[in-house]
């Protein structure tokens, strides 16, 4: 008889935390840990001279992919830590860039303020594309999408939706 009250119990605290993990106040505490992760991740590029941005990613094991460039227009490999305060490794083979078309730290930080504003969170990436964003996230409704953006603006170009696939 014990038994079935501890299954109860593991049953009642599962349901608990899942109510827990999909609330509204929950899925906002977790869209600002993210979006202060990324910021983060910003404060460490500028700290180490990066000024120009082709793509930030945040890989599947949660560490921050980046290929940027200096004032110099040097192009940089980075990976950072998950927090994104850490560089863990750079490389550059001393390559100058063009940068026209990559982002500026500030249209980075900008387009995140703007994802947050509209309930986007789960991002996993920031790239510039021919003069324009690129990012990858989750929308209000926890669907996977690609947004392409211009740059300052905001102004929404194309959204893709991540296809589901139904195996019935």
């Amino acid at each position: 008889m014990n038994r079935p009250l501890a299954l109860t119990a593991a049953a009642v605290l599962t349901v608990s935390w899942l109510a827990l993990a999909v609330s509204p106040a929950y899925a906002q505490r977790n869209a600002d840990d993210d979006l202060q992760r990324w910021n983060q991740a910003l404060d460490t590029l500028a700290a180490n001279g990066m000024q120009h941005i082709e793509e930030i990613e945040l890989t599947l094991t949660g560490r921050f992919d980046v290929e940027a460039a200096n004032a110099e227009r040097v192009e940089h490999d980075l990976k950072l830590s998950k927090d994104g305060t850490q560089v863990l490794a750079s490389r550059s083979d001393g390559d100058i860039e063009d940068v026209t078309e990559h982002l500026s730290l500030d249209q980075v930080r900008a387009a995140l303020g703007w994802l947050q504003s509209g309930g986007y969170r789960n991002l996993s990436e920031i790239s510039a594309d021919d003069g324009l964003l690129e990012i990858q996230a989750d929308n209000a409704e926890g669907r996977k999408v690609e947004l392409t953006l211009k740059p300052g603006t905001h102004e929404l170009i194309e959204m893709e939706f991540e296809r589901r696939l139904s195996l019935n």
